[in-house]
């Protein structure tokens, strides 16, 4: 039986947050990290449907980008990722 191999590759991307940085990490190798303060738009999009995958907006210091993003945890993350660049906002207004 043949695997499906765009099943694999979703499975294997990496979107991190930290304290200072929101990371995505894929397989193609690829690697891009936004600074939070510099991150202007954060946005979970979903649309109604089967597809579980749903897309995540980012515009900061390294470019926009749409990534994919599971609808079951997305809006939570995004909510995540939007108090964090509002406290690195706070603590290093320049």
């Amino acid at each position: 039986m043949r695997q499906d191999i765009s099943a694999a590759v979703e499975a294997t991307s990496v979107l991190a947050l930290t304290d200072r940085r929101l990371i995505f990490v894929s397989p193609s190798p690829q690697v891009i990290s936004w600074s939070l303060c510099s991150i202007t738009k954060a946005q979970v999009v979903t649309s109604p449907g089967a597809n579980h995958i749903g897309g995540y907006l980012v515009d900061g210091d390294e470019g926009s980008f749409q990534l994919g993003i599971d609808k079951a945890w997305g809006p939570a993350f995004g909510a995540r990722v939007s108090f964090a660049c509002a406290v690195a906002k706070i603590r290093d207004p320049r």
